[in-house]
């Protein structure tokens, strides 16, 4: 017996060559899709609800990155607007490394402070370290009373 080698139809290398050129292009495809300032076109055209989660997709990529003030800026306004006292801190906690983080601990300090009733004071020391915590336990204990 003859080993015979099987040529593959015009067709069949046509499809080949598309996939391996599919293949070959997806890499930067990707690379492309995340770059910096497309990840901030995400965050400027994100809906409402998005802008927090693109926010901090940007910045634990790019934590020192060209659009980082803004970012931080948006973060904080957001977090702002939201109001959620335990939320805010532990983005803090989380960009801690960053003077994003710190603003944000401290945003956390104002809306308890802003709110000032059991619930915001309570989150606050539940979540803060010990070095943040301040005059919150003085604060809490006025509604305990």
């Amino acid at each position: 017996m003859k080993n015979r080698i099987k040529i593959i139809p015009k067709s069949g290398v046509a499809i080949i060559c598309s996939l391996c050129l599919i293949g070959f292009c997806l890499p930067f495809v990707d690379m492309y899709n995340g770059t910096e300032s497309t990840m901030y076109s995400n965050i400027t055209e994100a809906k409402e609800y998005e802008i927090d989660y693109e926010c901090m997709k940007y910045l634990d990529k790019y934590p020192r990155g060209q659009y980082y003030q803004e970012v931080s800026n948006i973060l904080l306004s957001k977090m702002e607007k939201y109001g959620d006292v335990a939320r805010t801190y532990k983005l803090g906690l989380r960009y801690s490394s960053l003077k994003v983080g710190k603003e944000l601990k401290e945003l956390a300090y104002k809306i308890a402070e802003t709110k000032n009733d059991y619930y915001s004071w309570n989150q606050y020391v539940e979540v803060c370290d010990s070095v943040d915590i301040r005059d919150a336990c003085e604060r809490l204990k006025i509604f305990t009373h």
